[in-house]
């Protein structure tokens, strides 16, 4: 039997518009880097939505949170508007986890920054 094949998600299964973040700090008055700062910033509240100990919209109204106490009302804006796309799937990778699991082990992981 192959050995497993481990693949990371995000930036290889899971692809994400970098303008995404951009865009939203653009329209809503933040500086450049500030939703990416927050949304690494504590990487132990990451690590907990991460692993479901969070949900999603609990992880991204505690960053809302966060930048509103810096920012005010817009930071709420701009995390919202963020939160809409889900990322692409890069679908040759998914096809090659299908194709794969069939005969080895297949593990799908992501990193925490921090």
């Amino acid at each position: 039997m192959p050995g497993p094949l481990i693949v990371d998600l995000d930036g290889v299964l899971r692809l994400w518009d970098p303008a995404i973040i951009a865009d939203a700090e653009a329209d809503h008055g933040l500086p450049a880097g500030t939703l990416a700062d927050a949304v690494f910033r504590d990487a132990a509240r990451l690590r907990q939505a991460v692993t479901g100990r969070l949900t999603d919209a609990q992880w991204r109204r505690a960053i809302a949170d966060d930048l509103a106490r810096v920012y005010g009302e817009a930071a709420r804006g701009a995390v919202a508007q963020w939160a809409q796309p889900v990322g692409t799937v890069h679908v040759e990778v998914l096809e090659l986890v299908r194709q794969q699991r069939t005969h080895r082990v297949v593990a799908i992981l992501t990193r925490i920054r921090g």
